[in-house]
C-alpha cells in the first residue's frame, strides 16, 4: 500500500512541477495542460529509495527456505553442542570447584582426573545423544566413572541454573533470545537423565 502511494505521491509532484513550468513558459500552454487523476498513474514506474528502507540480508549460510525464497538460518542447530560445550568447559574451570567440595566433598573424589574427563568431554559433544552418553550412566560404566558423570549432571544443573546467563549474554552466541528461552528445556534434559 505504501508503495502505491509513493507512487501517487510521485505522481502528483511530477504534475506540478509541469504546471508551474507551462505557467512560466507561455499562458496560453496552460490550457493545454492535463490534470492526472490517480486511474492515470503509470503503475509500472520506477521509485527511487532511500537508504532507509533497504531490506537487511541474511548474513549467514542457508539452512531453511520459505516461499518467497529468502534464506534464514535455524538459531537452535547447535544449541545442545553449544550447552554441552560450555558445561564442559564450566566443569573444568576453577569456578566449579566450590561446588564439587560442597556436593562430593564426602565421597573420595579425584578432582584432577575429572577435570581431565571433563576436558576430554568438550571435545567428544557432537549431539543429544553424545551429550547424554556423556551425563548418562550405564550399567556398563565403572564405579568411578558413575560418579564422574553424576558430578558433571549436578555441575550441569549448577552451570544452567547461574552460570548460563551470563555466558549467553557475555559470549559470542549470535541468537541469545533463542539460547535462553532454551535454558529451561537443556536443564529439564539434565535433570531426567
Amino acid at each position: 500500500m505504501r508503495f502505491l502511494k509513493n507512487k501517487i505521491l510521485l505522481a502528483e509532484e511530477a504534475r506540478q512541477r509541469r504546471e508551474q513550468k507551462s505557467q512560466s513558459s507561455s499562458p496560453s500552454d496552460r490550457s493545454l495542460s492535463l490534470k492526472i487523476s490517480p486511474e492515470t498513474i503509470n503503475l509500472d514506474q520506477e521509485i527511487p529509495h532511500n537508504n532507509s528502507t533497504r531490506r537487511m540480508k541474511p548474513s549467514s549460510p542457508i539452512h531453511t527456505t520459505n516461499n518467497l525464497n529468502l534464506t534464514f538460518t535455524k538459531p537452535t542447530k547447535n544449541i545442545i553442542i553449544n550447552y554441552g560445550k560450555a558445561l564442559a568447559s564450566f566443569a573444568a574451570s576453577d569456578l566449579a570447584d566450590p561446588y564439587i567440595k560442597r556436593e562430593f566433598g564426602h565421597e573420595k573424589v579425584d578432582v584432577e582426573k575429572f577435570k581431565r574427563y571433563a576436558n576430554e568431554a568438550k571435545a567428544k559433544v557432537a549431539g543429544y545423544e553424545s551429550f547424554e552418553s556423556l551425563l548418562a550412566a550405564t550399567n556398563t560404566d565403572a564405579p568411578e566413572m558413575v560418579l564422574f558423570k553424576k558430578m558433571l549432571r549436578k555441575l550441569g544443573e549448577v552451570f544452567i541454573k547461574y552460570f548460563s546467563v551470563n555466558w549467553i549474554i557475555h559470549g559470542r552466541v549470535t541468537h541469545k533470545l533463542v539460547y535462553l528461552k532454551h535454558r529451561s528445556i537443556v536443564l529439564r534434559r539434565i535433570q531426567s537423565l
